[in-house]
């Protein structure tokens, strides 16, 4: 039977607990030898039985010999032969618990099974506790007995009649033999089938996951760690930038009001003013003899409330606000009794008013003209033409101003307002003349 190759011994428990104390390790299970001193050897005969149902019969044979209230072994097969080699698992756990070791976290090999392969015959062995006398067949091992203390030739002699060889085989009491621990010279099996390996692949595999899932958190820890890292830099990239274009943001700001500034301004030029409205207004209904009251001007339409005088009509006003050719469409909306107003509509054409005396000149240039004397080629060049008489012009007599009115109209000296809008007694200024 050849040596089987199998995990090296760290430590061997004697009946007084650990020779050295191994190094724990998380990826491999700690292999502890237990001492001849502590173990029970019994063989079976599996004569008659298939090779295949050979060890389930070891095993249930083993379970019925039950050498300790906590037996645990191991099980070789050799031939129609079985061994079972069991010790007390109770006191092997305790034991291992006191100092400091995890049960299962170690696997259990009898001394026995790690010593070398003996030749045929008998020998005997000084054990890691007492001494051994053992009987080897075609490589098996057939007999074992132990001794705490050195035996005497009496005890090897019994030893050698019960192994079944010749006295004459067994001779003198041999000297002992020291022997190292190697690899298990066969193949042995636990006394349960489901104890076979598995909790050595469980905890591989438990290992296995463990170390994934810490070069997984690994990774994504690094991966974490980068982004912050390149978060910190656009961070301060940001306020680099910020910094950098701090003059240009406030000078766009001001522009920006600067800029609203002048879009107000150039929508409150782009429609007629209220001063000159009211300045235009004077100038045109001060010969009407009315009193403007009410104004409203929105956009280039204009709203008047004005009250009116025994002497005024309404195709007097309406004449005297369209003469300057600023106000157009004038219309009379309604009256107010109550107030004594008259409300008229119109709109007006332009931004501003126009200059006084443009309007008459540019409506009356005939006039002008026939007011001229002709040339002198044209009178001579045209034959004299009977006429018919022109009856004379009646003198106008010019046009006094209303009792008490008398004089040069009152200037209007208001400051507008804020939204240029002139003081709400400022119509009340305009005078009738």
């Amino acid at each position: 039977m050849r040596s089987v190759l199998g995990p090296r011994p760290q430590a061997v428990l004697r009946l007084e607990g650990l020779d050295v104390l191994p190094r724990a390790s998380w990826w491999a299970q700690t292999t502890v030898v237990i001492a001849r001193s502590r173990c029970r050897l019994r063989w079976f005969r599996l004569a008659g039985l298939p090779v295949g149902e050979r060890l389930a019969a070891l095993r249930l044979q083993v379970q019925a010999w039950r050498p300790f209230e906590n037996t645990a072994a191991r099980l070789v097969l050799f031939g129609v032969d079985g061994l079972a080699i069991a010790w007390d698992a109770t006191a092997a756990q305790q034991q291992l618990i006191s100092d400091g070791l995890l049960p299962e976290r170690c696997q259990f090999i009898p001394e026995t099974l790690m010593q070398p392969v003996g030749a045929d015959g008998l020998r005997l062995l000084r054990c890691a506790e007492g001494f051994e006398a053992q009987c080897w067949r075609d490589e098996a091992l057939h007999a074992s007995r132990w001794w705490a203390e050195p035996l005497a030739a009496q005890d090897w002699q019994e030893f050698v009649h019960a192994s079944g060889v010749g006295r004459d085989v067994g001779g003198a009491l041999p000297e002992p033999l020291v022997t190292a621990l190697t690899s298990s010279w066969a193949k042995h099996y636990p006394l349960h089938a489901t104890a076979d390996g598995a909790e050595g692949v469980e905890q591989r595999l438990v290992f296995v996951g463990a170390l994934a899932l810490t070069l997984a958190v690994g990774v994504l820890t690094h991966q974490l760690w980068d982004a912050r890292q390149q978060g910190q830099v656009l961070t301060r990239q940001i306020d680099d930038i910020k910094t950098a274009t701090a003059s240009v943001l406030t000078a766009r700001d001001a522009t920006m009001a600067a800029v609203d500034e002048v879009e107000k301004l150039a929508a409150w030029f782009a429609l007629p003013l209220p001063v000159d409205v009211i300045g235009y207004l004077h100038d045109n209904l001060g010969k009407s003899g009315v009193q403007v009251k009410d104004l409203d001007l929105e956009g280039n339409k204009l709203r008047l409330g004005l009250q009116l005088t025994s002497s005024a009509t309404r195709a007097g006003i309406v004449k005297d606000l369209q003469s300057g050719g600023w106000f157009v469409d004038v219309s009379e909306v309604r009256a107010d009794n109550a107030r004594g107003l008259l409300t008229m509509e119109m709109r007006i054409v332009g931004l501003r008013p126009p200059v006084p005396g443009t309007a008459d000149a540019a409506a009356s240039p005939i006039s002008r003209s026939a007011a001229a004397p002709p040339l002198a080629s044209q009178a001579t060049a045209t034959a004299p033409v009977a006429q018919a008489p022109v009856p004379a012009m009646a003198p106008v007599s010019p046009a006094r101003p209303p009792q008490g009115q008398q004089g040069l109209a009152k200037p209007i000296n208001a400051k507008p307002d804020a939204n240029g809008m002139p003081p709400a007694d400022v119509f009340n200024a305009i005078p009738s003349r």
